[in-house]
């Protein structure tokens, strides 16, 4: 795992490639912990997908694999993502069981469930974290697969911080034929398929960080304090303009 301790070298890219800059709007992080297995998670799933339709949200589906052994298994969990929400649980609520659905806000406060009165519930984070103050500035040129971010903190004592950049599908139909949800056929938005820390910085600094882009699909960087902490910053990757 590369470390970002000062500003980098980064390689010159090619000027025939297309440039595009990404947006300075703040973007409050939805992580939905979910799972097509799990009878409660399609209400959560839902208002993720209205959620997603908001400008100012970075609203994303995390399928966790621990209710496979009901009888199906969903096909965008991955298991990492079952450890990240027991340590959020651990960091948040100061317990490691896990509960699907979940959802956490910019890595500082959840909300179980996705009917009755976590409906109220979800909605009231949304609103409280538009009030939420970045901790970094993070700009963005994407010049073809090539993505260099430039940041900097706004306060000096901050720590490290890590970079990670998420990878995910924008939307997915699914029929479950088996399991708690057989017979339904259910729409997933925004589906992780990668959640990787691609540097760490060192927040007393500013730090430029270049990192090759591969696969389909769209891309997000959240930058997060160590051992998940609040969210700093967060930007959804440009896309390629033609």
């Amino acid at each position: 795992m590369k470390h970002v301790t000062a500003l980098a070298a980064v390689s010159v890219v090619a000027a025939s490639m297309v440039h595009a800059e990404t947006s300075t709007k703040p973007l409050i992080v939805v992580e939905l912990f979910t799972s097509q297995g799990c009878y409660s998670c399609p209400p959560a799933d839902k208002i993720l997908t209205k959620l997603a339709a908001q400008d100012d949200v970075l609203a994303l589906s995390l399928h966790v694999d621990y209710w496979d052994y009901l009888g199906w298994k969903d096909k965008f969990a991955i298991k990492k993502f079952g450890e990240r929400q027991s340590s959020y649980n651990a960091q948040i609520m100061k317990r490691s069981r896990r509960v699907t659905p979940q959802m956490i806000f910019n890595g500082v406060a959840e909300v179980a469930g996705g009917s009755g009165g976590s409906v109220a519930k979800i909605e009231k984070n949304v609103k409280s974290m538009r009030n939420w103050k970045e901790g970094a500035t993070l700009d963005m040129v994407r010049s073809g697969q090539n993505l260099t971010m430039t940041l900097s903190a706004k306060s000096p004592d901050m720590g490290t911080a890590e970079i990670n950049l998420v990878q995910y599908t924008p939307s997915e139909i699914v029929r479950i034929d088996r399991g708690e949800n057989a017979g339904k056929t259910i729409e997933y938005t925004n589906i992780v398929t990668s959640f990787d820390t691609v540097a760490k910085w060192d927040t007393s600094k500013k730090a430029k960080v270049s990192v090759n882009l591969t696969g389909a699909g769209q891309y997000a960087v959240i930058v997060q304090g160590k051992r998940f902490g609040p969210v700093m910053v967060a930007r959804r990757v440009p896309a390629l303009s033609n």
